[in-house]
């Protein structure tokens, strides 16, 4: 699952005194299925080729080289997947990391306050640490160094989304308000996945969503276990298989590599037969 947003509070609270407040520039929050809708409108990124250093116990730790293009509002989540910062938050604790790594970032040379666009999506790249995508369906425009999201014809805006599809009646209705949620869910999602909804540990499908490549995924095979709508298409989960205890997701489709005791594969290899049905 791909989540997008952060929390402003959080890492000024982390690493309050290194760094200046003006860096960050909230707008609002919007939760969408499960999702934090990033609706920021700047934030400070650079291209950090720099030594992390902690301070343990009086003196100075080189913990390891970091050669990442990072923002203030991407800390957090590269505290938790790079080698390097892992090491130095089991040290030091999350709180001296995160001063550390922005320490890093404010410090570069490369450091700028990247200002976004309304429905942008920030991508910070070697050599472009302020570009950005564009999200709710709306393109980068102009192609080559953008500075704007728009709705290219012959899309237009329909309730804060691009789209081709004809826009509901202004009248509001369930059917049109679970129109619209799904529209904007498909349009949150990166290119070459699809958003589907999520099954809740109780059992019950519930208003959670996530994006997901159905070309690939086990339990969403070719389309949503749990369609958002009836306009999504339905796939399937290859694990539910009877008698199937090795499978993968290929191009959409299941395709079943071995099958547990008393089965057998199929010719075609998008099933499990029973053995026993066979020999009668």
């Amino acid at each position: 699952m791909r989540a997008f947003g952060f929390s402003t509070l959080a890492i000024l609270g982390l690493a309050a005194g290194s760094v200046d407040a003006r860096a960050y520039t909230p707008r609002s929050s919007r939760a969408l299925g499960g999702l934090l809708a990033r609706q920021t409108t700047s934030d400070t990124c650079a291209n950090v080729n720099g030594v992390l250093k902690v301070n343990v116990q009086g003196s100075l730790v080189s913990i390891g080289q970091i050669n990442a293009c990072l923002c203030l509002s991407t800390v957090p989540t590269f505290l938790s997947t790079n080698a390097v910062a892992i090491s130095t938050v089991s040290l030091v604790g999350t709180a001296a990391a995160t001063s550390a790594v922005v320490n890093l970032i404010t410090s570069s040379p490369s450091s700028q306050v990247c200002t976004y666009p309304e429905h942008a999506i920030p991508m910070c790249a070697a050599g472009n640490p302020c570009g950005f995508s564009c999200g709710n369906g709306f393109s980068t425009v102009p192609a080559t160094n953008p500075s704007t999201c728009a709705c290219v014809a012959p899309g237009a805006v329909c309730n804060g989304v691009c789209t081709t599809s004809s826009c509901p009646s202004s009248v509001v209705t369930a059917t049109r308000r679970r129109y619209m949620n799904s529209l904007r869910k498909r349009a949150m999602c990166p290119e070459g996945t699809t958003a589907c909804g999520v099954y809740e540990r109780r059992g019950a499908l519930s208003t959670p969503w996530e994006c997901i490549d159905t070309m690939s995924d086990l339990e969403s095979c070719g389309g949503c276990i749990n369609p958002l709508d009836a306009f999504s298409t339905r796939g399937v989960d290859c694990t539910a298989i009877p008698g199937v205890i090795d499978v993968s997701c290929v191009s959409g489709a299941c395709v079943v590599n071995r099958c547990g005791v008393g089965y057998t594969r199929t010719s075609d290899g998008s099933s499990c037969a029973s053995a026993m049905l066979e020999q009668d």
